[in-house]
């Protein structure tokens, strides 16, 4: 199928911008790139998922880019294949990462309250990731730390009294 429009995906590449599958591509920020020959999911042509979170399955190197991509294309549910694609914006995977796991942690939180309502550890150490995401100085990095520790505790506890 030929898409004439441009598409919007997101993609991880190595640290030194080449890709897994093909390293002498290096890539350049807002630099097009062809693949000259036939596109195969998993297999040739430029890879991508068509969102964030689709492309956190396919973490590959240590930096996140939105990337476009145009001509032919080949889609499968959480990816796609494409014949042109350039770097657009490299993400900020730390802060994206970061504002994830505290969402996902305070999705479970209700969860973990219902069952252990005097453990408060799980609920300080998302405040406390909060508080660092917002302020990232050494005191709340500090408190932050302890809290996970604290927090991991709480989970080898919920496991033991599980089994």
């Amino acid at each position: 199928m030929k898409i004439k429009k441009i598409i919007t995906g997101y993609k991880w590449i190595e640290g030194d911008m080449s890709s897994d599958a093909d390293r002498s591509c290096i890539w350049k920020l807002g630099e097009w790139k062809k693949y000259n020959g036939t596109l195969k999911i998993c297999n040739s042509g430029f890879h991508a998922s068509p969102t964030p979170l689709a492309s956190l399955s396919y973490i590959i190197g240590g930096r996140w880019f939105e990337v476009e991509a145009k001509g032919k294309i080949e889609k499968d549910k959480d990816k796609f294949v494409a014949e042109e694609m350039q770097l657009v914006h490299e993400l900020n995977r730390r802060k994206i990462l970061v504002a994830f796991a505290i969402k996902c942690a305070r999705h479970c939180l209700k969860n973990y309250e219902k069952e252990y309502p005097k453990d408060d550890r799980p609920r300080k150490a998302i405040e406390a990731a909060e508080a660092y995401e917002k302020c990232p100085c050494k005191k709340h990095e500090s408190a932050a730390g302890s809290a996970a520790r604290s927090a991991r505790s709480a989970e080898s506890a919920a496991e033991s009294a599980a089994w």
